[in-house]
């Protein structure tokens, strides 16, 4: 092949391209955003879920993990202002409060929280704070949903960064995961410490109450995931 050819072969393959691309992109007048946003598309994913920012884990180095349950990713349906979408990416940092999507590029990014409606991880389905129009909780976004009804029992997870150092663990550790119930009633949500607390919002059915968790073997600060929902679907059935 001489250099004459050469030449014009890649003259040819620039106009190729230049005019491509205009037609591809230039007459869209598709920003970088715009076209971040159109590949996203193409590739199956709505820029409606794929909306936050780059997600950075606090304290990378320290002991254990800050998620919830499992540093696993996990495939999970997630509503986002209405709209569902399945079979998503997803684990949720309860020392930072953020849901994090694995998006098709793989990166790691924190869905806004204004914009998340619910999601599921496993059997555990969590509500954002914002579906509840006027409730104000300082630091808790997303909350467990143990029951339907007019009296909802929430749940509220937690992790902490400890900075006690050692050798076997130089950076720091996580805390084990906690959690804090809160009782949410129309527009208030109050934190639940005790059976007390409980039975306050109930005060008719105190007597009730506490036959049935006897029955049914309920101890309330051991009291699993189905027996707070057994208690609770109790409650709304007989003192709402």
């Amino acid at each position: 092949m001489n250099l004459k050819f050469r030449i014009l072969l890649f003259v040819f393959n620039l106009l190729f391209i230049k005019v491509f691309s205009q037609e591809n992109i230039e007459n869209s007048n598709l920003n970088y955003n715009q076209l971040f946003t159109y590949t996203t598309t193409l590739n199956g994913e709505s820029d409606l879920l794929v909306n936050g920012n780059r997600y950075m884990q606090a304290f990378g180095m320290a002991h254990g993990s800050p998620f919830f349950e499992t540093s696993n990713i996990k495939k999970s349906i997630v509503y986002v202002k209405g709209e569902c979408f399945d079979n998503v990416d997803i684990k949720y940092d309860i020392l930072l409060n953020q849901l994090v999507l694995l998006d098709y590029y793989k990166r790691q990014l924190v869905l806004n929280p204004q914009q998340v409606d619910s999601f599921s991880l496993g059997e555990n389905v969590f509500v954002s704070i914002h579906i509840f129009d006027s409730l104000k909780v300082s630091s808790e976004i997303y909350f467990e949903k143990i029951n339907n009804g007019k009296s909802k029992l929430l749940k509220s997870y937690k992790k902490k960064f400890i900075d006690n150092y050692s050798d076997s663990h130089p950076y720091g550790t996580f805390s084990k995961q906690t959690y804090q119930l809160f009782l949410q009633k129309e527009n208030h949500l109050t934190k639940i410490n005790s059976i007390k607390d409980l039975y306050s919002f109930f005060p008719q059915g105190k007597k009730e109450i506490g036959s049935f968790m006897k029955e049914n073997q309920i101890q309330f600060k051991k009291a699993t995931h189905d027996q707070l929902q057994l208690l609770m679907n109790f409650c709304n059935a007989n003192f709402n």
